[in-house]
């Protein structure tokens, strides 16, 4: 299922539906802020309805004025994770339209046998926006945008009712800096005999608006979560755009506190006065995660999952400028994991289950072309991206002069992504 990550405004649409010779309503609300707009703020979209036979989806555009600000997510209420019979609705799309909006569409139930029931404050997303400018602006629905064109209706089984809307002004009346905190996504593997994979997660920090001048930074505390029924945080290293600072000696301090759903990062930049500008998105950390074992082993399935921020209030999340700790907004990441089923042993090159001579010269006659080669990972016994003298020189070394061993895999089986070996033999 796909998962809401975009806006709302401050707008409300109304519905007239005649059932049964009676007029039944429906108001889609977003109300905005009451106190002046400087930092991202988040927008809550309620539902008030009165359909007898409750809806079974909707389909609308909502656009902005992109000079005024800045959509950074949305997230799911309360609603919509319950509104299939308990249960989350089976379908549910947002897609951001750059410079112009974002669409949504929702389905309750791909059967028909749920629907979201009437109710008032019905709670379905909650947004998060960024002022980029000052001045005021009026988010509204909207009509044909996207790369396949949406329009707005609202479905009650299978009759479709066409909305109209009442959209407030925002006013944007002053503006501090404002940085996002983004995950992003990564993709990794993990093997399906042993369910071992690891993921290394890019983490960076922009600031969405930099005029007149970027916003020095000197440091900043972050907190990432994840699920801990499927992975496990290892760790986290900055960068090396942060490596980089104080000539080349890293943040003079940077701390790491793992936890059971998480990981928090806390880092000085520097004591003498080193700052850094996030004038564009910055990798500022690089968090590695193992796979729960149990959860992956011997599964089919490609796992998606999502790692998420902390507390909004910046309890947990902030940014260290000269004038003071700024709450960032967030953009959550997602890891996908794909299982990958040929297994070997780096440095068995021959496929025999064991490692010694002859495994080297087949390294050796692989690099010039002779004989076959049922796993040529195993025989990059080095692990860079080529095959070549080196390799068999590495593997003689680590035999015969104590040389270092073979990176992972080894000495136990694993996978490499991308890697196709037919060895079945070698590796049960």
């Amino acid at each position: 299922m796909l998962r809401i990550r975009l806006v709302v405004t401050a707008c409300a649409l109304v519905i007239a539906l005649p059932v049964l010779g009676q007029v039944q309503t429906a108001t889609l609300r977003t109300v905005p802020p009451t106190d002046p707009v400087l930092t991202p703020f988040n927008i809550p979209i309620e539902l008030d309805h009165t359909v007898v036979f409750g809806l079974t989806g909707w389909s609308f555009a909502l656009c902005h004025d992109a000079t005024i600000l800045e959509v950074i997510q949305i997230e799911e209420g309360p609603v919509l994770q319950t509104a299939n019979g308990g249960d989350p609705v089976d379908f549910v799309s947002t897609t951001l339209v750059p410079g112009e909006g974002w669409t949504s569409g929702m389905l309750v139930d791909f059967f028909g046998a749920n629907r979201l029931n009437p109710g008032d404050n019905l709670h379905i997303y909650t947004a998060t926006y960024a002022p980029t400018s000052l001045g005021s602006t009026t988010p509204c629905f909207c009509e044909g945008i996207g790369e396949i064109p949406v329009t707005t209706w609202m479905l009650s089984g299978d009759a479709y009712y066409y909305p109209s809307y009442e959209c407030p002004t925002i006013a944007i009346d002053g503006m501090g800096p404002v940085f996002l905190f983004r995950a992003g996504a990564s993709a990794s593997t993990y093997e399906f005999f042993g369910g071992h994979g690891v993921v290394c997660q890019q983490v960076s920090i922009e600031e969405l608006e930099t005029t007149p001048s970027p916003t020095p930074v000197s440091g900043f505390l972050m907190t990432l979560h994840h699920d801990e029924q499927l992975l496990t945080v290892l760790g986290a290293e900055p960068t090396p755009e942060l490596v980089a600072l104080n000539g080349g000696t890293e943040p003079v301090f940077w701390s790491v506190d793992l936890l059971t759903d998480g990981i928090s990062i806390a880092t000085e930049l520097s004591t003498t006065g080193t700052t850094i500008e996030f004038i564009d998105s910055t990798p500022v950390a690089l968090v590695e995660y193992e796979t729960v074992a149990a959860a992956v082993q011997s599964q089919l399935a490609t796992f998606e999952s999502t790692l998420y921020w902390d507390d909004p209030s910046g309890s947990d999340n902030a940014v260290t400028t000269p004038s003071g700790d700024v709450t960032p907004a967030f953009f959550d990441g997602t890891v996908t994991l794909t299982p990958v089923f040929h297994r070997f042993r780096r440095g068995d090159c021959n496929g025999d289950a064991t490692l010694n001579i002859g495994d080297v010269i087949h390294v050796l006659n692989a690099v010039f072309g002779i004989g076959t080669v049922p796993c040529l990972e195993a025989c990059r016994t080095n692990a860079d991206l080529f095959l070549d003298l080196a390799d068999g020189i590495y593997l003689a070394s680590y035999l015969f002069l104590q040389g270092p061993p073979p990176p992972s895999p080894f000495p136990n089986c694993g996978s490499v992504a991308g890697q196709d070996c037919a060895i079945a033999d070698a590796c049960p």
